[in-house]
């Protein structure tokens, strides 16, 4: 195959996984042109992946605004838009492409209870509506109940533990996890557990779990030895050298 028959094949690769897969955060708003309308930058959007952008273009973009509650606005400048609004339109604009995964990163950071109620909801409806897939990246605990199906417990950057969404609000293994799901007391029917001591500074990092310093539970491998993820029970992963 020719070099440059090469390069255009892998381009076209990239280009389909980059509408397979979009991103969204809560900074999305600060790159766009205030004075444009909601419908002209779904447009835009649809223009610079190369899908339709005529009759059919259209009616994609309008049964999306339907379908999240903002057809009264789409023709509005950006910049009148609540917080609230230019979130689900960040949300949008990853949509209307129609991709298989969408990253939803810190999105309701800064958004009152009402709104971020709203914003989960019609995620909710969509991913009922659609072979979608979100994952779905927040310390938010209450949202991240609402909204997942499998669930992925993070420590200093590593998972210790991930199972479905009962499993880990319910059921927690890793001592981490239960200090973590004692502070929802309406999921994690136990005491409030209080973890002593501080994260480990990233700058330097140990051989060892990450959580030791604070775990009550700690032996001496913990110091040396990164434990590996193993399942405990059926679907249920845990990093834990107790649980080895």
């Amino acid at each position: 195959m020719p070099v440059w028959a090469h390069t255009k094949l892998v381009r076209k690769k990239d280009k389909k996984l980059q509408k397979d897969i979009q991103y969204v955060d809560k900074e999305a708003s600060f790159k766009w042109n205030k004075r444009s309308t909601i419908f002209k930058m779904l447009e835009k959007v649809l223009e610079t992946h190369e899908m339709c952008s005529n009759t059919n273009g259209h009616c994609l973009i309008s049964h999306l605004l339907n379908s999240m509650g903002l057809a009264h606005i789409a023709y509005h400048p950006i910049q009148g838009l609540t917080p609230g609004e230019r979130q689900l339109v960040n949300i949008a604009c990853a949509l209307v492409l129609q991709p298989k995964l969408v990253i939803l990163d810190d999105l309701l950071s800064g958004l009152d209870l009402s709104v971020q109620s709203q914003v989960l909801n019609i995620l909710s409806h969509i991913k009922k509506k659609r072979a979608i897939t979100y994952l779905f990246i927040s310390d938010n605990l209450n949202a991240s109940y609402y909204i997942s199906d499998q669930v992925a417990v993070m420590y200093k950057g590593r998972i210790v533990e991930k199972g479905t969404v009962s499993q880990i609000y319910e059921e927690p293994i890793h001592s981490y996890t239960q200090a973590l799901m004692s502070t929802v007391p309406s999921i994690y029917k136990r005491e409030r557990i209080v973890l002593k001591g501080a994260p480990p500074s990233s700058s330097c990092p140990s051989n060892g779990c990450p959580f030791y310093r604070r775990c009550p539970f700690a032996q001496e491998a913990c110091k040396s030895r990164q434990p590996l993820l193993r399942e405990i029970r059926s679907g249920q992963f845990v990093s834990c050298h107790l649980h080895a």
